[in-house]
């Protein structure tokens, strides 16, 4: 028959054009079976080899269920910011998703607040909010030195909630470790854009990480982000890099949410006093109303209280029974708070840095402690993120801290 093909070369086009309509036919339905399965929280992000993930450029839809709207610098707002600056002062805010404003609007956040302030007092200042979700200190420190061309008088830094967490997946936070996940993820991503790839792909990544979440390996071999040192380390390199080019920095202290984390404060600080049995007796106590996230926290330290009262039946029970979120980088924060506070404390003494205290800022003007206590645990949103209100006060005693050091007769730099 003449519509046949009757040569080896048309009967190969015809075999390639039928295997073709397969593997669209197998793209289709996966498509629809896997549908559900991309992560479209996502999509706000690109990979990035220095800092691992960043936002995108000139971007505007949703991430975590909340609008993201940057603009063509990749910093959050609608107000343009060229490389070449068009204010007499600009300052940065670098941190993660609560420097960010997750939970709040644009014009909210306490950047885009102590820049309205500011510009409020007659001074020509600009602050860019670069802060980025999910975001530890070593991200923020290697973001700080990739917008140096940007020229800043000021930098606000203002990481430590991320740094905290535990790990199940991933190496803890490295610029090498950036630079080959990044680089394998973005191989990922472009193959995935063929459904049939990313159901190859989802798969074989459910496979390995099923028995990471059947049987998670025990608190006590789990790392965090960044230690305690390494933490150190990157504010030490902070403020040397702001020293090195002129620029005035200011540690933000941002905190969590208490109603969360207090009991678990609480129960660390104990720990750390070598009051085991009492610490042990608090989180026993609290063990059916200890918030999902600090859970894992909990039987951490209760782990470790056990083996120091040498119990190590129980010790092991303990460690070995968490929960972990199973993100990329994990969820549940595993270190206390007050301990990386500390730090930032040492750090900014040795390096004379000035520091401004979120919770002071928040909570000023009230007449007793126990309602400025009570006021705090209404401003925020979950269990790290601040509200509107929140902002709105930390904007305000940032614009005068801000005022005030720039203003101020130049002498010798601050750090």
């Amino acid at each position: 028959m003449a519509f046949l093909p009757q040569t080896p070369r048309e009967k190969k086009i015809v075999l390639v054009l039928i295997l073709l309509l397969i593997f669209v036919g197998l793209d289709i339905f996966m498509g629809s079976r896997y549908a559900a399965q991309r992560d479209t929280d996502f999509r706000a992000f690109r990979w990035d080899s220095g800092t691992l993930w960043r936002l995108k450029k000139s971007y505007q839809g949703e991430a975590f269920g909340k609008p993201v709207h940057t603009n063509r610098a990749g910093f959050r707002g609608p107000e343009e910011n060229p490389l070449k600056p068009e204010h007499r002062y600009r300052i940065l805010a670098i941190g993660d998703s609560r420097t960010y404003g997750f939970g709040v609007q644009d014009h909210e956040t306490f950047a885009a607040v102590a820049q309205a302030e500011m510009r409020r007092q007659g001074i020509d200042a600009e602050v860019i909010n670069a802060g980025v979700h999910g975001y530890s200190a070593l991200q923020c420190r290697v973001r700080l030195e990739n917008l140096l061309p940007y020229k800043p008088q000021a930098v606000i830094f203002a990481p430590g909630y991320n740094d905290r967490r535990y790990l199940v997946v991933r190496p803890p936070d490295s610029e090498v470790s950036f630079a080959w996940i990044a680089r394998s993820r973005q191989a990922v991503d472009l193959l995935a854009w063929s459904n049939t790839f990313f159901a190859l792909f989802y798969e074989f990544g459910q496979r390995r990480l099923q028995p990471l979440k059947n049987h998670p390996p025990p608190l006590d071999e789990i790392p965090v982000r960044l230690d305690k040192e390494s933490f150190r380390k990157e504010l030490e390199k902070t403020a040397d890099l702001c020293r090195d080019h002129g620029v005035r920095l200011f540690f933000l202290l941002i905190y969590q949410d208490p109603n969360a984390y207090d009991l678990m404060e609480k129960a660390s600080r104990l720990f750390a006093l070598e009051e085991w049995r009492d610490a042990a007796s608090l989180i026993e106590d609290a063990r059916n109303t200890i918030p999902d996230r600090s859970y894992s926290m909990s039987r951490y330290y209760l782990g470790l209280c056990y083996r120091r009262l040498g119990d190590e039946a129980k010790a092991r029970e303990c460690l070995a029974n968490h929960q972990p979120w199973g993100s990329l980088f994990g969820e549940s924060v595993l270190r206390p708070e007050w301990e990386y506070f500390e730090i930032f404390r040492e750090a900014a003494q040795k390096k004379n840095i000035q520091i401004v205290d979120g919770r002071e800022a928040m909570t000023a003007g009230f007449e007793t402690p126990r309602q400025a206590e009570e006021a705090f645990r209404e401003l925020f949103i979950d269990e790290c993120h601040n509200n509107a209100e929140a902002h709105r006060r930390l904007g305000v005693r940032l614009a005068d801290e801000l005022a005030r050091a720039l203003l101020a007769p130049q002498q010798s730099p601050l750090h």
